[in-house]
């Protein structure tokens, strides 16, 4: 997997499925508004049923997927999903999407509830669970609804403006002002993604920082592959925070890639470890939140690289 820090955007995770990362991702009949950019690539949306917070009750989303595929693709082509961050879409990923393509690889990108193309009703967005478990159970459900097997810290100022938002008097007012605050952070936005900011909101409220550790401990005794892409002067999570993550996920130090303006130096560990194990951290100086954005030519090496190793992946 190739994770963000866990506190502020999931960039992109790789969910290899399978002997070989076989690719069990299967042609769903329940799909609307098909639109076909290339003769590979597809943006659509999927009806998926989701838990609210209120227990047993069921709310369905037409939720957007983004699809691009290379053109010889087989049953063994690698399976990368892009899960963004907030607020996010898929579209963060359609550059670096459509260049994996070329290696032989397939992309899916997802849009979760009230972000890009999954439209949800304003007040259905305080029905659903954006909390860390919450998003968890939610991607989980689209990945199952689309066969796809295996797969900030919350400063009072946050959960002030979260509690303003969900006053229906004082929503309005708060939500013009949402696109110059996340300005401020560093957030080009287009105008598309400005209907997702209170959930952007949500998320960062309902965050449960404290289970951190103990799901960094649990994916490290899974000695899963994965790569972690940080940058110092991101504005959203300390990265402090996330180096913390990364060592209790196993990361040694060995295994850290630093990049300080035109100097990188590697951990002088590397294949020290076998193919199941194969993890990394990358440390860029600079490159603000959106990390593969501001570094995109490095995370699409690395993504390679580490596709190489767990899959026997040539390209």
């Amino acid at each position: 997997m190739l994770l963000r820090n866990p506190t502020s955007s999931v960039v992109v995770r790789l969910l290899l499925s399978g002997n070989k990362c076989f690719n069990r991702v299967q042609n769903h009949l329940l799909v609307r508004g098909l639109v076909s950019s290339l003769d590979n690539e597809q943006y659509y949306t999927l009806p998926v049923s989701f838990q609210t917070r209120t227990p047993g009750e069921r709310m369905t989303v037409d939720v957007g997927i983004w699809d691009v595929r290379p053109f010889n693709m087989t049953p063994h082509t690698p399976l990368v999903v892009a899960v963004h961050g907030e607020p996010g879409s898929s579209r963060d990923f359609e550059v670096i999407g459509r260049k994996l393509a070329g290696h032989n690889i397939r992309v899916v990108g997802l849009n979760f509830p009230g972000n890009g193309k999954s439209r949800l009703l304003r007040q259905d967005i305080y029905r659903l669970d954006y909390s860390t478990e919450g998003k968890y159970h939610m991607l989980t459900t689209i990945l199952d609804a689309l066969a796809i097997t295996r797969s900030l810290r919350p400063f009072v100022a946050i959960k002030m403006l979260a509690a303003i938002l969900r006053n229906s008097y004082l929503h309005s007012a708060v939500y013009k002002c949402l696109p110059f605050i996340y300005k401020i952070s560093g957030f080009m936005l287009d105008e598309e993604a400005f209907a997702s900011l209170p959930i952007a909101v949500e998320s960062v409220r309902y965050a449960d920082f404290n289970k951190m550790q103990a799901y960094a401990e649990t994916a490290a005794c899974k000695k899963h592959p994965f790569i972690m892409a940080i940058t110092r002067n991101d504005k959203i999570g300390e990265w402090h925070f996330a180096m913390e993550m990364a060592h209790h996920m196993g990361i040694e130090e060995g295994e850290i890639t630093e990049y300080r303006g035109d100097s990188v130096t590697i951990g002088d560990s590397v294949g020290k470890y076998d193919n199941s194990c194969y993890r990394r951290v990358l440390l860029f100086e600079r490159g603000g939140h959106l990390v593969h954005k501001a570094h995109e030519t490095e995370i699409i090496k690395q993504i390679l690289l580490l596709l190489k190793v767990v899959c026997n992946h040539d390209s």
